[in-house]
């Protein structure tokens, strides 16, 4: 930037997760996770959403979660010209270290993160359905979601189930500033708006994150409890990073 040189501030995290219908009904535990970090390997946001269908996959929905964390302590950097998809392999192997001796088939989860790297390069990756979103301050809107055509409505490519590696996809953006990325289970992304997609996304980082510290963890727990769609009956799980807008000095 002119004028000087320009500071890489940390990024803002927060997220929320609450029990659908259905497993507040059956009497069973929220089945979805999420994890935010910071360390060494830059910022961090986790979602996974564990398979109803599978008997332990609130476990493997926060095992995934711990081993995402674990994986990316490891991760050499997309700098270093490693394969992400390697990343992606080193998570399956620590998913199943972590539920050791637990199935892996028994405890299923889909699984999405975004690593904000130190230099400013961002992986985002992710294995099963749900929404990863990414918005540049520029306003370029950019989303994957993971359900594969051949997928049965309610048996989503998954860690516990039979999958490739390549089933993994993978986005990197160069270092920038001002970005916002957005994770969210399908209990959520499944009754979005894909016209209003952006509008989710600025009013997460302007409204939602404009509130200070817990609060914001609050505010968007809130909103998913009172979730529009009345007869959704899914678990529903939002994170959210947030970048500063770099300044000169």
């Amino acid at each position: 930037m002119a004028g000087g040189k320009a500071h890489r501030l940390g990024a803002q995290m927060f997220g929320a997760s609450v029990r659908g219908p259905r497993n507040e009904q059956a009497g069973r535990n929220n089945q979805d996770a999420w994890l935010r970090a910071r360390g060494s390997a830059g910022h961090l946001i986790v979602v996974c959403d564990g398979l109803g269908s599978r008997v332990s996959s609130e476990v493997g929905a926060r095992a995934a979660c711990v081993a995402v964390r674990r994986a990316v302590s490891l991760w050499p950097g997309v700098a270093s010209g490693a394969d992400p998809q390697l990343l992606a392999r080193l998570v399956e192997v620590i998913w199943r270290l972590v539920l050791a001796p637990r199935k892996a088939e028994e405890c299923a989860t889909t699984c999405m993160f975004a690593l904000r790297e130190p230099g400013g390069h961002l992986l985002i990756a992710g294995l099963g359905d749900g929404l990863a979103l990414l918005r540049r301050a520029d306003g370029t809107l950019l989303t994957r979601t993971g359900r594969r055509e051949d997928d049965f409505a309610n048996e989503t490519c998954a860690l516990g189930t039979p999958h490739r590696p390549s089933d993994w996809w993978v986005m990197i953006d160069p270092p920038a500033s001002g970005r916002t990325v957005v994770l969210a289970t399908d209990g959520v992304s499944d009754d979005l708006d894909p016209t209003r997609l952006d509008a989710f996304a600025q009013w997460l980082a302007a409204e939602v994150g404009s509130l200070s510290g817990s609060a914001r963890g609050r505010r968007l727990r809130r909103e998913l409890q009172r979730w529009p769609v009345p007869h959704h009956v899914d678990d529903k799980t939002v994170a959210v990073m947030v970048e500063p807008v770099e300044v000169a000095s």
